[in-house]
C-alpha cells in the first residue's frame, strides 16, 4: 500500500519542519517542503500528490491561492487542498475560498486540527467524486492506477499493480496485496471497469488475478499459482485467459 502523498508548500522553515514531523506521525507520506510557488510546481508535476497544504502568503510574486488555482484540476478530477495562514482576513479568507479548499486553518497548527483537516479533505473527496459517477463503488474511489480504500474512518491509497487478487464474498469483493486486505460493497463486473484491463484476468466468475502475480498456469487442474494461493480457472474464461497471454507451445 502506498502512503498518501502530502505537498507542501510554507516558507516558514519551523512551520514547515512540524508539518513535516506531523505528517510522518500520522503515517502520510509528506513531499519536502518548498516555499515558493515556481519550486511546488515542479515538485507538483514530477510526484503528482493527493493532497495540498498550502501556505496562503509565501515568498515570490505569486502566492497559495495562485498555486491552487494552476494545479487543483487534474486529469477532470479535483485535487483536496488545505490552506494555512497566519492571517485571519476577510480579503485572504474571500481569494482562498474562491479555490474550493477542503479546510482552512490559521497558524500555529497542532496535531488535532491538521489530523482531522486531512481526514476531512481525503472524506469529503471521495464523497463529491463518488457522487459524480453512476458507477462509483461503494468504499472505493478511482484515481489512475490508484484506488482509495475506505477502511474504517481513514482512505488508503492502494495501486492497482500492487493488488494480486480479487475475490467476490457476497456482496462484496475483497482485494490483496502482498501483506493486506481491503472489503468494498461491489460486484466484480463494477470493480473490473474500474482496474486497467491490461493488468486483470477473470478466470473465474468470483476471481480476478493480477497478470504480475502468475507463477503458474495449472492446465490440467485448471488453476493459477499466485504467491497468496491456488487460483481456479472455469471453462468459460480458460481459452480467454490462454489468448490474453503470451505463453511458448
Amino acid at each position: 500500500m502506498n502512503r498518501i502523498s502530502i505537498l507542501i508548500l510554507e516558507d516558514e522553515p519551523l512551520h514547515a519542519a512540524k508539518l513535516e514531523i506531523l505528517l510522518e506521525e500520522m503515517d502520510y507520506h509528506p513531499l519536502p517542503p518548498v516555499d515558493n510557488v515556481p519550486e511546488a510546481q515542479r515538485l507538483f508535476l514530477a510526484s503528482q500528490p493527493d493532497l495540498l497544504i498550502l501556505d496562503v502568503r509565501v515568498r515570490g510574486e505569486e502566492d497559495g491561492v495562485d498555486f491552487a488555482e494552476k494545479v487543483r484540476f487534474q486529469d477532470g478530477s479535483e485535487v483536496p487542498i488545505i490552506f494555512l495562514t497566519s492571517m485571519n482576513d476577510p480579503e485572504t479568507f474571500g481569494r482562498a475560498k474562491g479555490t474550493s479548499p477542503k479546510a482552512y486553518l490559521v497558524k500555529p497548527i497542532d496535531r488535532f486540527s491538521l489530523q482531522h483537516a486531512i481526514e476531512l479533505a481525503l472524506m469529503n473527496m471521495y464523497a463529491e467524486q463518488e457522487q459524480q459517477t453512476t458507477k462509483a463503488l461503494e468504499g472505493a474511489l478511482q484515481n489512475g492506477r490508484n484506488l482509495f480504500i475506505k477502511d474504517q474512518k481513514r482512505l488508503c491509497k492502494v495501486s492497482a499493480d500492487d493488488i494480486q487478487l480479487v475475490e467476490v464474498d457476497g456482496r462484496y469483493c475483497k482485494l490483496f496485496t502482498a501483506d493486506q486486505r481491503f472489503m468494498i460493497r461491489s460486484s466484480l463486473s463494477q470493480l473490473l471497469e474500474k482496474l486497467p484491463t491490461d493488468l486483470f484476468l477473470q478466470t473465474h466468475r468470483n476471481y480476478l488475478v493480477n497478470v504480475n502475480a502468475i507463477q503458474e498456469i495449472d492446465l490440467e487442474d485448471s488453476q493459477i499459482i499466485t504467491p497468496l494461493r491456488e487460483v481456479p480457472i472455469s471453462k468459460n474464461y480458460r481459452s480467454l485467459i490462454l489468448k490474453n497471454l503470451d505463453y511458448l507451445k
